[in-house]
């Protein structure tokens, strides 16, 4: 019994010992033995870059090279002579090689985007490979190499000629490919309009050359709009290979033109003796006016179709062209007389003219200043309102081409109109008997001017645009004067008006001193002067019958005088 129980044992043993082989022997053969191609996918990711889930971010544009090598090859330099096949990763990072004969192949990575700082080693790879749990075969291969990537970042600024912050301009982020610009959105997180700083912030750039450009100016009206202009900045790698070294900001300046205009001279007519004088706000009819108007050259100039001044003139004003001149301005100051003709044209007339430039020659100056000159002529305002010069710059609101030669739809903005006045002035006289509310003396009555009371006493008179000693004769007791520089003048009278008495022209009083007269904005307008003439007294004259009474009772004074001492005497 004992016996047979060992032998029974023994069996068993035997039983699973078999049993445990022939398990092996199903699993090792339960690989598929008779493939005989397989394929290789290499999904390929940024070392370190998530994406929105987490995950890693699959990285597209690597291209692999293989090699089928012998399969005890164990050096990982690349032969001499073309890969076997070649494959670049695309949007899900992966490059697949299939159909790849059994056997072991050299993996070398060949090329790799611009933000890459550093590609993987070569590797081998045998297909097909033992399975994880050692007892199965892969052929179809999957590897998942890393690479190391970095992204520049830079922050545009827009801002107008003043430092302005321009909040809605909309730009386009271009990068140059070879010697070609192309519109860029390869992973970038850019912002395309400025906000309320004028900012724009791109982020995600890899290694490469970039440009922003302008494709419209939102409501920020007057400015220029220059889509020609590419703003280019570069992103490169730093000698370590590892991070990338890019401008922080760019500031982008947008022009919009502007006009000013003074008055720098006034020349007095040389034939008008006239000395009273506030400087160079009012002036005397005949005198000559010198304006400069100064205005904004924009840096787009050579590429605009317009840019024009007009400048026009009350009809009291009369242009003359002797004196025109144009000159270009530079950054640093320095001043050029342009050409006529060659650098602008002129179309003028007796009380406007207007100048076209030729913009191609003005791209040197930031400012042009054009100084002409203008007479103040008889039909002078002579009120508040002023003798008026009004100039207005005219130019393009966008540049002729965009940078992809393309005709851009151009209008025509205005800077100004920018206004300035010269001032006249006058006065009104009447003459009125005995007080200022006496009655109107309606014969004539003669006055001349001077500049000073001293000139008045020594009878020194101004003369008028002609030379002409200024003689004021009333009419019906009323004279008036335009055409006065502002300030104190001095009436002098020089006939005495006259009236009848008796059948006889008489002459009223002749004013004794010179009348003061204020000449100022209102002094034409609204003011009177009123200038009193007296009748002179009544003096006996010579033989009249007054002087024969007297001497008649003179006489009989004395005869009564006489009787009474001859009779005195009798007694």
């Amino acid at each position: 019994m004992k016996k047979s129980t060992k032998t029974v044992v023994a069996v068993l043993l035997v039983l699973v010992i078999l049993l445990i082989n022939f398990s092996t022997i199903v699993k090792a053969t339960g690989a598929d033995l008779t493939r005989t191609t397989g394929s290789l996918t290499i999904t390929k990711y940024e070392k370190g870059a998530t994406g929105h889930e987490g995950e890693n971010t699959p990285l597209q544009g690597v291209r692999f090279a293989i090699y089928k090598v012998a399969d005890g090859e164990t050096s990982t330099t690349a032969p001499s002579g073309n890969p076997l096949r070649q494959e670049t990763t695309n949007s899900s990072g992966q490059a697949a090689f299939s159909n790849l004969e059994l056997g072991r192949y050299l993996v070398v990575e060949t090329a790799v985007p611009e933000n890459v700082t550093e590609r993987i080693a070569n590797f081998l790879v045998d297909i097909p490979q033992t399975g994880t749990n050692g007892t199965s075969l892969e052929y179809d291969v999957n590897v998942y190499p890393k690479n190391n990537t970095a992204y520049g970042s830079i922050t545009l600024i827009k801002e107008g000629q003043s430092g302005e912050k321009l909040q809605g301009v909309v730009f386009e982020l271009l990068k140059k490919n070879g010697a070609n610009w192309e519109t860029y959105n390869g992973g970038a997180t850019v912002t395309a309009t400025t906000n309320a700083n004028g900012q724009i912030t791109a982020e995600g750039l890899p290694v490469g050359t970039y440009g922003f450009v302008e494709k419209s100016l939102g409501t920020n009206d007057g400015y220029i709009l220059d889509n020609k202009t590419i703003y280019q900045f570069t992103v490169a790698l730093q000698q370590d290979n590892t991070t990338l070294v890019t401008p922080s900001t760019i500031t982008v300046t947008n022009p919009k033109p502007t006009i000013q205009k003074v008055i720098t001279a006034v020349t007095r007519d040389t034939n008008d003796t006239n000395t009273v004088t506030d400087g160079i706000t009012s002036l005397d009819i005949g005198d000559v006016v010198t304006y400069k108007i100064t205005t904004d050259v924009p840096r787009t100039i050579a590429e605009m179709n317009t840019y024009k001044i007009t400048d026009t003139m009350d009809s009291s004003l009369t242009y003359l062209a002797t004196n025109f001149t144009i000159q270009g301005v530079t950054a640093g100051g320095e001043k050029t007389t342009l050409t006529k003709d060659t650098d602008y044209t002129v179309t003028a007339q007796d009380h406007q003219f207007e100048v076209t430039f030729t913009n191609a020659n003005l791209a040197s100056y930031t400012k042009l200043e054009t100084s002409y000159d203008a007479k103040l002529n008889s039909s002078a305002d002579m009120t508040a309102t002023g003798n008026k010069n009004t100039v207005q710059l005219d130019y393009s609101n966008a540049v002729k081409t965009n940078y992809k030669s393309e005709t851009n739809e151009v209008s025509n903005k205005t800077a100004g109109p920018v206004e300035t006045k010269v001032y006249s002035g006058g006065f009104k006289i009447e003459k009125r008997e005995n007080s200022n509310t006496g009655t109107l003396i309606t014969t004539p009555a003669k006055f001349k001017i001077a500049s000073t009371r001293a000139n008045a006493e020594a009878k020194t008179f101004i003369k008028d645009a002609t030379g002409t000693e200024i003689v004021l004769t009333t009419v019906n007791g009323r004279v008036e004067y335009k055409g006065l520089s502002y300030g104190k003048y001095y009436l002098v009278e020089v006939e005495a008006p006259t009236y009848t008495e008796d059948n006889e022209t008489k002459y009223y009083n002749l004013l004794n001193k010179p009348v003061e007269i204020n000449v100022d904005v209102d002094s034409y307008d609204t003011e009177t002067n009123i200038v009193i003439n007296r009748k002179p007294t009544i003096l006996p004259l010579t033989g009249s019958y007054g002087s024969v009474l007297l001497i008649s009772l003179g006489v009989a004074l004395i005869l009564a005088g006489v009787i009474i001492v001859k009779k005195n005497k009798n007694k």
